[in-house]
């Protein structure tokens, strides 16, 4: 029959308060040292605790797995949240955290064991949350609504200082439990709480910062892929003024920051947000560019980037907005390699041309593709040169060897 987690624990409890008189008679020489000497009995005890120990760890494990499972199953059906100071919030960071609430204090202070088991079971139960919340998030943020998404965020960045909590609460339980118990733990017995934590904060300050990003492909891919990248130096886009769908794009780009900078409570999360814009920005510009490789004259489509490129270097360079000197280092190194596009079509000087190609050569992903559909227009502005001027001379030539003249009364 079932066995109550409650009776567990006070049998591991009467255990040890059992194993801890039969040493002190064993050590005051008052116990008989026969066949059931104290030492085995001792050790029969041990293992009994050992088995009641695992016993309760699996079924806390087996609870807590169905809890964490119905936790994110709710929050993956109902989508709900709530605003709290103007703040998005969901319910399931609060629902994870109440099953450890009530974990019976008996469990954190009967026996060295069942201190370490428990807290364990709780970092891995806590990685199981993150699992199935990074599969329902890969599988279904595309539909998120914005405020959710940012929602979602403020949930794994309540989560992390939740952690860093618990690992504090953990340290002084260690240390109470030392002194209520009499035992002394050394640092290597003890150093795994840090470890532990850290490793864990880690892994959800990245999966934070990973959906971040993915927010920020929402943006692209409902209001900015069809109305922007799918335009940009397509036929109609020179046929507009020089800058307009860029323009657009970033007064849509304002709104959307204005909001998240709201909404979403950590501001190393906003950051890595506004980062992710910026990059996701020039990258799906550099892609539009090598994707249409536009026919347009070199002179004319070198005039439109250069238009563009400032348009993004007003809004992303200004430091009253963006005044993260992490984000204004990532866009320098940006707009030089924009320029580069720009100055690669237009300058003349093989020696210029060499040193900005070289920049776009660093380029892994799109550098050698940008590279040679430059090369192709230069090479393309160079031979219309040369006919332009091979026609010059020969309408000279021609006209010189003519015998028809002008008549002199014509001439002013």
């Amino acid at each position: 029959s079932e066995i109550e987690l409650r009776d567990v624990l006070t049998a591991v409890s009467r255990i040890k308060a059992f194993m801890v008189k039969m040493d002190k008679l064993r050590s005051d020489n008052k116990m008989d040292n026969g066949l059931c000497s104290g030492q085995t009995i001792i050790a029969a005890l041990g293992r009994r605790q050992d088995m009641l120990i695992k016993r309760y760890t699996d079924n806390l494990a087996v609870k807590w797995l169905v809890w964490v499972y119905n936790v994110v199953q709710i929050e993956a059906t109902k989508r709900e949240y709530f605003m709290m100071d103007g703040i998005p919030k969901v319910h399931c960071v609060q629902d994870l955290f109440t099953m450890f609430n009530v974990l019976d204090s008996r469990a954190l202070s009967t026996s060295t064991k069942m201190f370490d088991g428990v807290y364990q079971l709780i970092g891995k139960t806590i990685d199981m949350f993150l699992v199935l919340m990074e599969a329902d998030i890969h599988c279904n943020g595309r539909h998120f609504e914005d405020e959710y998404f940012c929602a979602v965020i403020n949930a794994m960045g309540n989560i992390i200082d939740t952690l860093k909590r618990y690992k504090w609460k953990m340290r002084w339980k260690v240390s109470n439990f030392s002194l209520k118990n009499d035992v002394i733990f050394t640092k290597e017995e003890t150093n795994w709480i840090d470890v532990d934590f850290e490793s864990r904060i880690r892994r959800f300050r990245n999966w934070t910062k990973q959906t971040a990003v993915l927010l920020v492909n929402n943006i692209v891919e409902d209001v900015l892929r069809n109305n922007v990248f799918d335009v940009l130096f397509a036929t109609q886009y020179f046929k507009k003024e020089k800058g307009f769908d860029v323009t657009i794009m970033v007064k849509t780009l304002k709104e959307y920051l204005q909001d998240f900078s709201v909404w979403i409570e950590e501001e190393w999360v906003v950051q890595k947000v506004r980062l992710s814009v910026m990059e996701i920005i020039c990258d799906e510009y550099i892609r539009a560019l090598i994707r249409e490789s536009p026919s347009e004259g070199i002179s004319s489509m070198a005039n439109h980037i250069y238009i563009d490129v400032e348009i993004l270097n007003a809004y992303f360079g200004d430091k009253s907005v963006f005044p993260d000197e992490m984000f204004q280092e990532a866009w320098k190194a940006k707009y030089r390699y924009l320029e580069s596009i720009h100055e690669g079509l237009v300058t003349e000087d093989e020696l210029i041309f060499m040193i900005y190609s070289k920049r776009l050569k660093e380029d892994d992903l799109y550098g050698r593709r940008l590279l040679q559909m430059i090369e192709e227009k230069r090479k393309l502005f160079r031979i219309a040169n040369l006919y332009n001027l091979m026609m010059f001379f020969m309408g000279y030539f021609w006209w010189e060897s003519s015998e028809t003249k002008i008549p002199a009364d014509l001439i002013v």
